[in-house]
């Protein structure tokens, strides 16, 4: 599977230390030059910063040029230009979807019939490939990196994905 990836599901990945999983799950990981831009930002001397770095240099995913700027422009508004870039990116790369986190760039994704998952969804998808053992540690330790995850998605996870 080809995916264009957003910042926040890049940052929490190396927050938790699994940044490694994109590239055990999928062939091919696509981050959009404004999403690139968004985390090196912050420079090396950020701990967050530097393990994604170190990834992109070993080929966990590469950057690439979103071309249709009119469309990037068109879209700016509510949501963020590295979303945008992900979105129309996933289209002109002809990627097998998008990973987002954020509720709205989600949910104008799928309107543009983009497939979409998130992070929780990487892990998920880890989990039920065997290789990630422990999903409810995973899901504390994104609740301490303030990714908000509530009660009600925990019970459905318990419930349907780990048994």
């Amino acid at each position: 599977m080809k995916m264009v990836c957003n910042a926040s599901p890049l940052i929490l990945l190396a927050q938790t230390g699994h940044i490694s999983l994109l590239s055990q799950i999928f062939e091919t990981i696509l981050i959009p030059e404004a999403v690139w831009n968004e985390i090196s930002f912050h420079g090396l001397d950020n701990p967050v910063t530097a393990i994604i770095t170190h990834a992109h240099e070993k080929g966990v995913f590469s950057t690439f040029h979103v071309k249709n700027r009119l469309a990037v422009n068109a879209m700016i508004g509510r949501l963020h230009l590295g979303e945008i870039e992900t979105i129309i990116g996933s289209l002109e790369t002809n990627s097998d979807g998008v990973i987002l986190d954020d509720l709205l760039a989600r949910k104008k994704a799928k309107q543009m019939g983009i497939s979409v998952i998130g992070t929780i969804g990487i892990f998920i998808m880890a989990h039920k490939q065997g290789i990630f053992p422990d999903l409810l540690a995973v899901c504390d330790l994104l609740r301490i990196a303030n990714f908000r995850i509530n009660d009600e998605l925990l019970k459905e996870i318990e419930k349907n994905v780990i048994k």
